[in-house]
C-alpha cells in the first residue's frame, strides 16, 4: 500500500489512466440513455444549479460525466474510509453504495441521496455501470486513505476537476488546510472553546468544515468529553452549504471522512449538516408564512414543503426518505389500477401516515397537522405526476435540500467562515455582510478569505452591529475578520 498524494492523484488525477478509462465508459452510457426522462431531468437541474454556482451558462455534458466520477468516486473513498477493506459481495451491494442505501443502513441517513449523479443506476447503464464501479473500488484498495488521505485525495481532485474555467467564474481558489486551521484556531480560537458553532455558507469541498470537526475534537478529548456525546456536538455545530452539486457531494465525504473513528464503529444516527442550496436566498413563502415554495426547472411545477418541517432536517429526511416507497407504490399500482385511482389511493395512505405517530430509527415523530400533511399530500401528487411521466424520484433530494436556508439562518451561529465565491470586490462584501447578516449569532465572528490585495471596503459599514476587527495578510490570502455586537439586555 502506499500513502502517496502524488501517486493518487498520477492515477485517479483528470490525466491519470483510472479517469480517463472511467470518463470513457461514462461518455459512453451517457449517450445511451440521454434521451430518458429521468436522466434529462438529472442532467437539466444539475446545468441549472451548476450554471449558478458559476455565475455563468453550463451546457457541457462532458463535465456532468467527470463530476459523476468525482461523485462516484467520493461514494466509494467515504465506504473504504468507514469499513476498511470490505468486500462488496454482489453488485447489489454496489447499487446501495451508489444510490445511499448501504450508508442509511448503518445509520448515515443524507451523506449519499439520489441526487444528480445516480444517473448510471438507469435500467439501460446499469451492467457497465456497475463493472465501472467494481474496478473503481480495486483501485482504491491499491491507496491508504485513512487519516486525511481520503479527504486530500477528494479535495485535489475537486480543484482539478471543477473545470478551469470555473476558477474564472467564481474566483475560487484552494484554500490550504494550514491556512483554514490557522484561522480558525489561532484568530477564532475554536481550540480552546470547542463548544463555539461554526457554519460555512460557501464551502466548497468542506476544507474549513473538515478542519473545525479535527479542532472541535481535539479540544473535547483534551477536556475528556466521550466520543457519543462529541458526535453529537459536532453534528449540531458544524454546518456548511454550497450551490454547487459536486462540491456538497466531496464536502460531505470530507465531513465524515473527518469525523474518523466516531462513525467507523456503532454510533448514534448520522445527518451531515451539509446542504446543497443559494446560500443569499431564502426559499419564497407561499399563501403564508405556514408554507414555502421550492421552484423547479420543470415547466409550470413547484413544490410545497410546510413550515412546521424547515426547522427538523432529520424529520424533513425521513419523511421525503419515506415518501420515496409512495411514489414507487403509484408507479406500481397506475399498470394495475389506472393512474388517476392509484394516485388517490396513495395519496390517502400517505396522509394517514403523517398524521399517525411514526418512528424515525430511535426517534418518535409527532403526528403532522391536518395542514401540514395535505400540504405534503399537494407536493406528493404532483411528484406522483412527475415519476409517472419517468421524469424520476430526484425532486426528492432537492426537496430534502432547498429549505436549508431558513433552517440555517434561523439556528444562526457563532463563527462564520468561508473562502467564497466573488466576481468583484462590491460582490465579495455584499456576500460578506449578507452571510453575517443571515447566519451570524450577536456577538459571533466572521472571517473570510479573499486573494490578497481585496479590501474589504463595505463589511461592517453595510450591515448594522457589524464590527470590522482587522484584515490580516496571510500567504497569499487576505483575511477579513468581523465581529457581531451584542444586543444590549
Amino acid at each position: 500500500m502506499t500513502d502517496s498524494t502524488g501517486k493518487l492523484q498520477a492515477d485517479l488525477g483528470a490525466n491519470g489512466p483510472v479517469f480517463r478509462h472511467a470518463c470513457d465508459v461514462l461518455g459512453r452510457l451517457y449517450l445511451q440513455v440521454e434521451d430518458e426522462p429521468g436522466v434529462q431531468v438529472r442532467f437539466r437541474e444539475w446545468q441549472s444549479r451548476t450554471s449558478a454556482s458559476r455565475r455563468a451558462p453550463v451546457g457541457d455534458e462532458g463535465l456532468f460525466v467527470v463530476h459523476t466520477y468525482l461523485a462516484t468516486l467520493a461514494r466509494l473513498v467515504a465506504l473504504h474510509h468507514i469499513r476498511p477493506n470490505t468486500f462488496l459481495p454482489s453488485r447489489d451491494d454496489y447499487v446501495k453504495v451508489i444510490s445511499g442505501d448501504y450508508f442509511r443502513e448503518r445509520d448515515i441517513y443524507n451523506f449519499v441521496e439520489d441526487d444528480f449523479f445516480t444517473w448510471g443506476l438507469n435500467p439501460k447503464a446499469l451492467d457497465d455501470f456497475l463493472e465501472l464501479a467494481e474496478r473503481l473500488m480495486d483501485a482504491l484498495t491499491a491507496y491508504d486513505l485513512t487519516g486525511a488521505g481520503g479527504r486530500d485525495l477528494l479535495k485535489t481532485l475537486y480543484y482539478e476537476m471543477e473545470h478551469p474555467e470555473s476558477m474564472r467564474y467564481r474566483g475560487e481558489g484552494h484554500t490550504p488546510d494550514r491556512l483554514a486551521r490557522r484561522i480558525l484556531s489561532e484568530e477564532l480560537r475554536i481550540k480552546d472553546a470547542p463548544d463555539l458553532s461554526v457554519f460555512d455558507p460557501a464551502c466548497g469541498p468542506g476544507t474549513f468544515l473538515s478542519t473545525a470537526i479535527h479542532l472541535i475534537t481535539e479540544g473535547m478529548a483534551g477536556r475528556g468529553e466521550d466520543e457519543f456525546d462529541t458526535l453529537l456536538h459536532v453534528l449540531n455545530s458544524v454546518m456548511g452549504i454550497d450551490m454547487n452539486p459536486l462540491a456538497v457531494t466531496v464536502a460531505r465525504a470530507s465531513y465524515l471522512l473527518a469525523l474518523g473513528d466516531l462513525v467507523s464503529g456503532p454510533h448514534p444516527p448520522v445527518l451531515v449538516p451539509v446542504y446543497l442550496d443559494d446560500p443569499i436566498r431564502v426559499p419564497d413563502a407561499g399563501t403564508s408564512e405556514s408554507l414555502h415554495i421550492v421552484q423547479t426547472t420543470e415547466p409550470g411545477v413547484a413544490f410545497e414543503i410546510p413550515d412546521s418541517l424547515v426547522d427538523d432536517p432529520a424529520q424533513l429526511d425521513w419523511i421525503f426518505h419515506r415518501m420515496a416507497q409512495y411514489l414507487h407504490a403509484a408507479e406500481f399500482r397506475a399498470n394495475v389500477e389506472g393512474e388517476e385511482r392509484a394516485t388517490e389511493e396513495v395519496i390517502n395512505s400517505l396522509y394517514a401516515y403523517l398524521t399517525s405517530p411514526k418512528r424515525a430509527g430511535l426517534r418518535e415523530l409527532p403526528p403532522l397537522s391536518s395542514f401540514d400533511a395535505g400540504v405534503l399530500c399537494r407536493t406528493a401528487r404532483s411528484l406522483i405526476k412527475l415519476v409517472l411521466e419517468g421524469k424520476d424520484t430526484l425532486w426528492l433530494h432537492i426537496l430534502k435540500n432547498d429549505p436549508a436556508t431558513i433552517y440555517l439562518s434561523r439556528r444562526k451561529f457563532d463563527l462564520v467562515v468561508s473562502s467564497p465565491p466573488r466576481l468583484s470586490t462590491e460582490q465579495s462584501n455584499q456576500f460578506f455582510a449578507t452571510s453575517a447578516d443571515l447566519y451570524l449569532r450577536d456577538g459571533g465572528s466572521i472571517a473570510f478569505v479573499m486573494p490578497r490585495g481585496v479590501a474589504a471596503t463595505a463589511g461592517g459599514g453595510s450591515l448594522p452591529g457589524l464590527e470590522p476587527d482587522k484584515t490580516l495578510e496571510l500567504e497569499d490570502y487576505s483575511v477579513w475578520v468581523a465581529r457581531r455586537g451584542e444586543v444590549a439586555g
